[in-house]
């Protein structure tokens, strides 16, 4: 038998390495204009090369067209000097009353030092839902941060200690869950109640007993509590709170067309003192940090003006036109990693004529036949805003009229989208 003679193979990886530097420019690409602003403020105590507002930055770029190329940019009305003039655009008045948003950011600042942890807690913030509820999950907040889904999770966790209890809840059974745990009667009885919401509907309290094999009146006596519980606990705020501070981004229609601009205000340029000397190590970081911060600005403009290019009809006729978009068209068109493009969304928002949108918000998730949830929704509301109120739709008879338009949904969708525009149902409709 003959002996096989050793081999030796030669392989060639490629492998990124994150460098200092590389996880810098990341950590600038993902930050809002807020965050941005308060991290070039702290560089430039440490730094003494770094003068913020000497230099402007392109900072717009016209979105009739495919912005790859980003050579077409201007300024931005307030550049100069960070007048913050561009935020006319828009009304960012804050309500009066205060806010979901702006009652879970006191307790925000509270609860979380500055940092990645009280990042992470804004984004959760911005998906608050009027209702209270957390409007995503943690593994895409993760995926759009960047950040260990255990960092995420630990982060959910702390939220979901503020008051009113119930704020950050992924469900009904979590929130009306976290609420029985403070008032100490998250027993076994309470947990098979929660466990079978929909048996409580029906008023299966036998069945619920039977199935977690305990007591009936301990399940009447957990069914009676949870009708003092609030399913709905960020709903006593205001209904219409804004996102407290300017939006990251400006979308203007103009001659042109429309026009994306990096918001200025409050956001200072970055430039380099006179009289440094070449090879100063403090000099080479600044430079580093204002090309940082200059590709950031130019990234934002290019992925956010191919988003409008893409969702005009939002633009011009509100969020029931949107159409379903992923990331990777976007990163695609551009050329980029999809990776890159999610980082540069999170958290981030655009002044629209219509309000204060998310960038988040452009993708909105697809149903079938290519119909984003938004129009579903969108669609729903025409329905019933054209019905006979002598004889209103019920949700079936919406869920069978939108299955003829090529709009497949559930019923129990069609029903939370009403709710979710506070439409009463059929019976209460009929005039």
């Amino acid at each position: 038998m003959a002996r096989l003679a050793p081999r030796m193979d030669l392989r060639l990886t490629q492998r990124l390495r994150l460098t200092p530097e590389l996880r810098q420019s990341l950590d600038v690409l993902r930050m809002s204009n807020r965050d941005l602003a308060r991290f070039l403020q702290e560089a430039a105590l440490q730094n003494p090369w770094i003068d913020l507002g000497a230099a402007a930055l392109p900072a717009s770029v016209p979105a009739s067209g495919s912005s790859a190329g980003g050579s077409s940019a201007r300024r931005s009305r307030g550049s100069e000097g960070g007048s913050g003039e561009g935020a006319s655009a828009v009304d960012l008045a804050s309500n009066p009353d205060p806010g979901l948003f702006a009652h879970v950011s006191g307790q925000i600042e509270a609860a979380f030092s500055p940092g990645p942890a009280r990042d992470l807690a804004y984004v959760f913030a911005e998906f608050l839902e009027p209702s209270g509820w957390l409007g995503t999950d943690t593994l895409r907040i993760a995926a759009d941060t960047g950040y260990p889904v255990a960092m995420v999770e630990a982060v959910l966790v702390r939220l979901q200690e503020f008051e009113p209890t119930g704020l950050f809840a992924r469900s009904l059974a979590e929130c009306l869950r976290l609420q029985a745990d403070e008032a100490g009667l998250l027993d076994g009885a309470m947990q098979a109640v929660l466990a079978r919401l929909d048996w409580l509907a029906r008023g299966d309290l036998d069945a619920i007993a039977r199935a977690a094999k305990v007591p009936v009146q301990e399940v009447v006596a957990a069914a009676r509590a949870l009708r003092g519980f609030d399913p709905k606990p960020g709903a006593r705020f205001a209904p219409d709170w804004v996102v407290a501070g300017p939006p990251d981004l400006i979308v203007e229609r103009d001659d042109a067309g429309w026009q994306v601009t990096v918001n200025r205000a409050g956001l200072p340029s970055i430039g380099l003192r006179q009289g440094a000397v070449a090879g100063d190590p403090a000099l080479v970081a600044a430079q580093r940090l204002a090309g940082m911060v200059q590709r950031r600005n130019a990234t934002l403009l290019r992925i956010a003006s191919e988003i409008v290019v893409r969702q005009t009809a939002a633009l011009d006729a509100g969020r029931g036109q949107m159409l379903s978009l992923r990331r990777a068209e976007i990163a695609q068109a551009l050329g980029l990693h999809e990776s890159t493009v999610s980082r540069a969304l999170a958290g981030l928002r655009m002044a629209t004529p219509h309000g204060v949108w998310r960038l988040d918000d452009f993708f909105p998730a697809a149903l079938a036949g290519d119909v984003s949830a938004a129009r579903a929704r969108e669609r729903v509301r025409r329905l019933i805003a054209a019905e006979d109120q002598a004889s209103p739709l019920t949700d079936a008879a919406l869920t069978e009229l939108l299955a003829a338009e090529g709009i497949e949904l559930s019923r129990r969708t069609v029903a939370k989208y009403r709710e979710a525009m506070r439409l009463p149902i059929a019976s209460r409709r009929r005039r």
